[in-house]
């Protein structure tokens, strides 16, 4: 899985891309970001950050968020539950077996 952040300044978070990256907001409160982005219409300078995850392995389209005036300004891996348990399991075998690395 990977966790990103973008960010974007008076222009309203291109929720095209959710789909187009296979992303969605991490937290209620990157989701409510997402509706206050549009508050730039309004008359209002609105800047917004936040964080999206994406079940996929490959990075965000950095180039295809440039093209609606958003910037990709953080990136990483993040374990599933799946991954953590595997790795868990690995590691407590090694240290019955008193393999130490």
């Amino acid at each position: 899985m990977k966790k990103f952040t973008v960010k974007g300044q008076n222009t309203p978070f291109p929720i095209d891309m959710l789909r187009f990256d296979e992303c969605w907001p991490a937290s209620v409160e990157d989701s409510t970001k997402v509706s206050n982005s549009f508050g730039f219409r309004h008359g209002r300078r609105v800047r917004w950050e936040l964080t999206l995850i994406s079940p996929r392995q490959t990075s965000p389209t950095v180039d295809r968020w440039q093209s609606f005036a958003v910037e990709v300004v953080d990136e990483k891996d993040i374990e599933t539950f799946k991954e953590r348990k595997a790795r868990n399991k690995t590691e407590r075998d090694k240290r019955e077996r008193g393999d130490v690395g």
